[in-house]
């Protein structure tokens, strides 16, 4: 793959997100080994070369975060990122937990399972410490404050830097600040939610009070959903 010519790459000016500034875009890694988090997509997304030439023409471009998740692809994303890092690439890593199967939600914050998989995360991406831990879903059947005291243990630990969460409206972010607050838990530092010209949800709600109160959001565009010119249509099939 011949790379971009960085030059001019204006596009990434650096602002602050968890521990850590970064660009203005950042990669997401849901393809690397599958198609996100289902499973019976595994072994139909880019294979571990073609997920090297891009993270390497992402770093090319000046972009410094990757986001992954335990659930993407089984973990294989994780494990593509962590062989990627062991050749010498250099890039920060923000990765997620919460995504399970076989609930009644599709979502699992219990203590036990946030302290499993952190660990199963560092190993994969063989870091020692993850610097951008994210709760990927709430979990509607567990109590809020269960899970951020299995998120405060892993950061007291040195298991994880830092704590952001996804796809959330504003109750339940008031929810996870407040409760960090009056545990005197580990901060939700950044929020990061699905935001673009086709999904604009975030704008009555989420943006203005993180604006207000903090904490920084991180839009999600999702360009996978191949709303192109020529890709897809109201009511067409996807070519």
């Amino acid at each position: 793959m011949t790379l971009p010519d960085p030059s001019g790459a204006a596009l990434f000016t650096d602002r602050r997100i968890g521990p850590t500034a970064s660009g203005r875009a950042i990669l997401g890694c849901a393809s690397f080994g599958g198609i996100g988090s289902t499973l019976s997509t595994i072994g139909t997304g880019l294979e571990e070369r073609e997920a090297f030439a891009v993270m390497d023409t992402a770093v090319a471009l000046g972009i410094t975060i990757f986001d992954t998740a335990d659930g993407y692809a089984g973990g294989r994303s994780e494990e593509i990122i962590g062989a990627w890092l062991v050749r010498g690439g250099a890039a920060t890593v923000s990765t997620k937990v919460g995504v399970a199967g076989g609930t009644r939600h599709g979502r699992n914050l219990a203590p036990e399972r946030i302290l499993e998989h952190a660990e199963t995360s560092r190993r994969r991406l063989g870091l020692p410490t993850l610097p951008m831990y994210m709760v990927h879903a709430p979990d509607p059947e567990r109590p809020v404050a269960d899970s951020l005291r299995a998120f405060d243990q892993l950061h007291r630990d040195g298991v994880i830097q830092s704590l952001g969460i996804c796809n959330v409206d504003v109750t339940i972010l008031e929810e996870w600040l407040d409760t960090a607050d009056r545990l005197g838990a580990i901060p939700v530092s950044w929020v990061q939610n699905e935001y673009s010209l086709i999904v604009r949800r975030d704008e009555t709600a989420v943006l203005g009070f993180c604006q207000d109160h903090g904490p920084p959001t991180r839009p999600i565009v999702r360009c996978v959903a191949a709303f192109l010119p020529g890709a897809t249509g109201v009511g067409n099939r996807r070519r």
